[in-house]
């Protein structure tokens, strides 16, 4: 055993291996729920279409979709949050600093500076999960509400479903942008 005493910052290098680390995690994590949700969806419209009146099926995307886009969404804080308490007290406790996420964040907002076109503003995750849950109740509109017996209690319980998954959907919508405008720095 050395008897070479460890530097005063040590622990805060060990911290930041370990915040790296947990952004890394959640990362992977992203992907993962983003491929549960693109193989959900295949699968749900795919069974929808390979049979006769399963149009009510569809409505199990808008709900479903919230819930993995929620849970996107939070481990995305997560990151930010990490990358935060780096850049802001890790950084101050190590002599040169930890420039990862101060060059990240300042890259970052540099290609937000310039103007884009509108295509490049249409987010695939808004797509993925807002759009999916958007098709779905587009699809199954006229299935629950355009039906001569739509006042039967069956109906009744897959419109409030339906409505459900509309405020699902919404906040889905809300959740994706609140999450980009974080992360370009424009809420923080």
């Amino acid at each position: 055993m050395s008897d070479e005493k460890a530097p005063e910052y040590a622990g805060a290098l060990a911290e930041f291996s370990a915040l790296r680390s947990e952004i890394e995690e959640r990362i992977r994590a992203q992907l993962q729920i983003l491929f549960f949700q693109l193989t959900i969806t295949g699968a749900v419209f795919g069974f929808v279409l390979s049979t006769n009146n399963n149009t009510g099926m569809l409505l199990v995307l808008p709900i479903s979709s919230y819930l993995l886009c929620g849970r996107l969404v939070s481990l995305h804080f997560g990151i930010l949050f990490a990358a935060r308490y780096i850049r802001e007290v890790l950084s101050a406790r190590v002599p040169d600093g930890l420039g990862w996420e101060q060059w990240q964040r300042a890259s970052r907002l540099q290609e937000t500076a310039a103007p884009r076109p509108i295509w490049v503003l249409v987010l695939p995750l808004q797509l993925a999960f807002t759009g999916t849950g958007a098709l779905a109740l587009a699809w199954s509109f006229p299935a629950i509400f355009a039906v001569p017996d739509f006042w039967q209690i069956a109906r009744v319980g897959m419109a409030v479903v339906w409505l459900t998954g509309a405020l699902a959907t919404a906040i889905s919508a809300r959740l994706l942008v609140k999450a980009r405008m974080r992360a370009v720095g424009k809420s923080d």
